[in-house]
């Protein structure tokens, strides 16, 4: 993990494969991802959800809701 050099007020995370161990995806998040999407795609988004919950997480201590996509693919973070 990398240390913020922000405030408390913003987090951030990163994730690599591997480390994705007991995270598992709202089913919000998973009907966004289509049924016809590489192996690829699938482990991107998986991760990337997994990143914003652990952000999420790290400022609110839990991560309770979906991160959502909008109209231009941008996330929908959830209103705290």
């Amino acid at each position: 993990m990398i240390d913020s050099p922000f405030s408390e007020h913003i987090a951030f995370a990163e994730k690599s494969a591997g480390e994705e161990a007991g995270f598992s995806l709202f089913p919000e998040e998973l009907a966004i991802l289509s049924p016809n999407a590489v192996e690829k795609r699938r482990r991107e988004f998986f991760l990337g959800r997994a990143a914003a919950h652990a952000a999420i997480g790290s400022l609110l201590g839990a991560s309770l809701a979906p991160v959502l996509k909008g109209k231009q693919g941008e996330p929908i973070w959830p209103a705290v």
